[in-house]
């Protein structure tokens, strides 16, 4: 059983270390959360906003769903990727930007910088549309020793040396895409550690072309696998199917922000 004193505990000193002037908290549940159950996952979000304004911290905790994976990608270079398009105006991972927008407008309304939650939001898709949010990332990336290059063009992100296509074994709806199991099956292309010694493929991991709501026919692409055999392409795509639902009928994919914990 998670234990919720550790898991604040744990959380807080860090940030607390920190001496951060504001907080904000993005606690998840899901498949892929340490609470699955939204009940348990909003208690851990009260303690730990209640325990971080007790540090003297204003702080905010934003409840967002983990159901399936966050966004198109899973995976390092895959995600500095999805990153990089965001930035660039790229709405396509629409559940991405959500999470992006609601936690960025909190950060800005507790910093001061605007009255609302929602002006922050707006504050921050202004910046995505004139560019200066890209620019700002390229400089924090070159003051860092970072290859800036790479954000300009995509292609120099490190590459797996396989890639897989996987392919819909019947015509249907995504009903369910589970976040854990599709977390493992990163980790068995390569792009997690299974355990401390193990050396990460910074390209391995999976592009997800289809998520929860979304129609698919029979043979249809669902996802592109990225690994640096074939053995970890077996494994990750056999993890990758445990993880999908094709239904008969549709679904409706939920908002990924649940709750605002103040």
């Amino acid at each position: 059983m998670p234990a919720r004193p550790l898991i604040v505990g744990s959380i807080l000193s860090k940030k607390a270390a920190e001496e951060l002037d504001a907080l904000v908290l993005d606690v998840k549940v899901g498949s892929g959360a340490i609470f699955r159950d939204k009940k348990s996952a909003r208690e851990l979000a009260r303690a730990l906003v209640k325990t971080s304004k007790g540090l003297g911290i204003p702080t905010v905790a934003v409840l967002t769903a983990m159901e399936q994976p966050l966004g198109r990608f899973v995976g390092n270079a895959l995600e500095v990727r999805q990153a990089v398009e965001i930035l660039r105006g790229d709405e396509a991972s629409a559940d991405y930007l959500e999470c992006l927008l609601a936690l960025g407008g909190w950060m800005l309304k507790l910093a001061g910088l605007v009255k609302t939650p929602q002006a922050g939001a707006e504050k921050m898709r202004a910046k995505i549309k004139d560019g200066s949010g890209l620019r700002l990332f390229r400089d924090c990336v070159k003051a860092q020793g970072g290859k800036a290059a790479m954000i300009d063009d995509l292609s120099l992100l490190p590459k797996a040396k396989l890639s897989r296509i996987v392919r819909s074994s019947r015509a249907g709806f995504i009903s369910a895409l589970d976040a854990r199991k599709v977390g493992h099956a990163g980790v068995l292309l390569g792009a997690g550690r299974a355990f401390k010694e193990q050396k990460l493929d910074y390209g391995a991991g999976l592009e997800l072309l289809k998520k929860v709501g979304d129609r698919v026919a029979k043979g249809e692409p669902l996802a592109v696998l990225h690994a640096c055999d074939e053995a970890k392409l077996d494994q990750g795509e056999r993890e990758y199917r445990e993880a999908l639902v094709v239904a008969a009928k549709a679904v409706r994919p939920r908002t990924v922000v649940l709750e605002i914990i103040r």
